[in-house]
C-alpha cells in the first residue's frame, strides 16, 4: 500500500513539519474563504433598467422599431453601455451590447453622436479574432484617444482616431476596437 504522505513529503523533511505546514495552509485557505463569504456582493443590475442613463438620442435609436425587430439590447455587463468619442468627431458616442433576435449571436452596436444609425460588429458580422458572436465577452471598458507624439516612444496602444473600446474575456484574452 502506498503512503500518500510519503509521496508528498519532500526529501529531508519529516512528517511532523510537513503536517504542520499543511495545517497552516488549510487554516489560511479557510480564513480567505470566510472573508470572501462576508464580502460585499458583486454589483448586479436591478429590475430598474440601467439603460435609463443613456443619452436620449441613443435611446431613441435602440427603441426604434427597425432596431428592435433585429436586435435586443443586453445588460449583462457593468456598465450596461459605454460612452466616448469613438470616431474622433468631437461628439459623444455610445456602445451597447446587443443580441441578434434570429440567431442569438451577440455583438456591439456603435451609435455615433448625431447619427440615427447603429454600426454593428459581431452579432453575425465577424470582426477579426472576436468572431461573429461576442458571447465570450465578460468585461469591457474605454481607453481615451491615444495621440501620436513626434519624438516620443511608441505607445503600447497605437494612435487612434478616437477613444477605443476594450473587449475582454477575463483571465483569457482582450483586445481594443478603434
Amino acid at each position: 500500500m502506498v503512503n500518500h504522505l510519503d509521496l508528498l513529503t519532500e526529501p529531508g523533511r519529516d512528517r511532523a513539519n510537513y503536517a504542520a505546514g499543511l495545517m497552516l495552509l488549510v487554516a489560511v485557505f479557510a480564513l480567505l474563504m470566510q472573508q470572501a463569504a462576508h464580502a460585499a456582493p458583486a454589483s448586479v443590475p436591478t429590475a430598474a433598467s440601467t439603460l435609463q442613463n443613456a443619452p436620449p438620442w441613443a435611446l431613441a435609436v435602440i427603441r426604434n422599431q427597425a432596431f428592435i425587430a433585429t436586435f435586443t439590447v443586453l445588460e449583462r455587463l457593468t456598465p450596461s453601455f459605454l460612452q466616448g468619442d469613438f470616431n474622433g468627431d468631437g461628439q459623444r458616442d455610445v456602445v451597447f451590447l446587443i443580441q441578434r433576435n434570429t440567431t442569438g449571436q451577440q455583438g456591439l452596436a456603435f451609435l455615433h453622436g448625431g447619427s440615427q444609425k447603429a454600426i454593428v460588429i459581431g452579432a453575425g458580422r465577424a470582426l477579426g479574432n472576436g468572431g461573429a458572436d461576442f458571447d465570450w465577452l465578460d468585461a469591457w471598458g474605454t481607453q481615451p484617444r491615444v495621440r501620436a507624439v513626434r519624438g516620443q516612444p511608441a505607445s503600447k496602444l497605437a494612435a487612434t482616431p478616437g477613444d477605443a473600446v476594450l473587449v475582454e474575456k477575463q483571465e483569457s484574452a482582450s483586445g481594443w476596437i478603434y
